[in-house]
């Protein structure tokens, strides 16, 4: 048997054996942004104020745009694309340097490829809409937990998932995705394997409390408020806005890591074919209604 031959081989067991849903999908180039807008004409510009922010930034918005960093330490560096603008107003501190012609497209078909994916794992349970104030409790089906919800709306409680250890959570939103005082506590697992998936246009809100996972909202502006604490990444369509409960509350950025065979997995679907984001997402949509 030729080398070729065997090449072919050992390329379509490793699709065999991390067909089923529980893989870690990689962002690629996306996954060192703490806060990355992949939005061509955003509505709103990137605000970061009041917080030590210890990542990267990147901004995909073009003439007209703007980062502003208000009363806020950024310690990471700053990608954004031409003829966008940078800001620092007084009490903001950039010690990471700054890059005002950066090609964004390498960061945006990456995540463009890593929703695709998103949206083929297998559904474990669907939670329809939820609307409450107090807690909410997910608990793990196995080792990956594909979560669909059509509207997420929580208040004053604790967002908890409970896992085992190297666990991962996919909790996939459909329509709205707003929190306000709800403290995400991940049990078991690292909170840089719980991925939040937000496919709706409106804006998504969080207003305080601890926030623990990585934020995908590939289609609508982020606004996270007065938070108490933040450990993950977020990546946003449509323009983001984010600002500590404190000047010193840290913004922190985690980054889960695939195992190698997924690694090899997802290097061959990104390589084949790439969708569109409103488009995979109806298609979603419709099949698990």
């Amino acid at each position: 048997m030729g080398n070729f031959a065997r090449c072919i081989i050992v390329l379509c067991s490793l699709l065999a054996l991390n067909a089923s849903a529980d893989l870690i999908v990689d962002l690629g180039s996306a996954k060192d942004f703490m806060f990355l807008d992949i939005g061509s004409d955003p509505s709103r510009n990137a605000l970061l104020a009041k917080g030590r922010f210890g990542g990267d930034i990147g901004w995909s918005g073009g003439t007209g745009t703007k980062i502003e960093l208000r009363k806020g330490l950024l310690i990471g560096d700053i990608y954004r694309a031409a003829d966008s603008t940078l800001k620092i107003k007084k009490g903001g501190e950039h010690l990471g340097a700054d890059y005002p012609a950066a090609d964004m497209s390498k960061f945006i078909a990456d995540v463009d490829a890593a929703v695709a994916r998103f949206g083929t794992l297998n559904q474990d349970m669907d939670l329809g809409s939820i609307q409450q104030s107090g807690g909410l409790t997910i608990d793990r089906t196995d080792e990956s937990t594909v979560v669909d919800i059509d509207s997420l709306k929580l208040s004053s409680g604790t967002l908890t998932l409970n896992g085992q250890v190297d666990d991962v959570f996919y909790i996939r939103i459909s329509n709205a995705f707003d929190l306000f005082n709800v403290d995400v506590n991940v049990v078991g697992t690292d909170p840089s394997r719980v991925f939040f998936i937000y496919g709706g246009t409106n804006d998504l809100t969080y207003g305080g409390g601890y926030f623990l996972g990585n934020i995908i909202a590939p289609n609508a502006a982020v606004l996270l408020s007065d938070i108490e604490g933040f450990s993950g990444s977020v990546i946003s369509g449509d323009g983001l806005s984010v600002t500590g409960k404190r000047k010193n509350t840290a913004f922190d950025h985690t980054v889960a890591i695939p195992e190698p065979a997924v690694l090899s997995m997802v290097g061959l679907f990104a390589g084949g074919v790439l969708f569109l984001r409103r488009i995979f997402w109806n298609k979603v949509l419709k099949s698990n209604a």
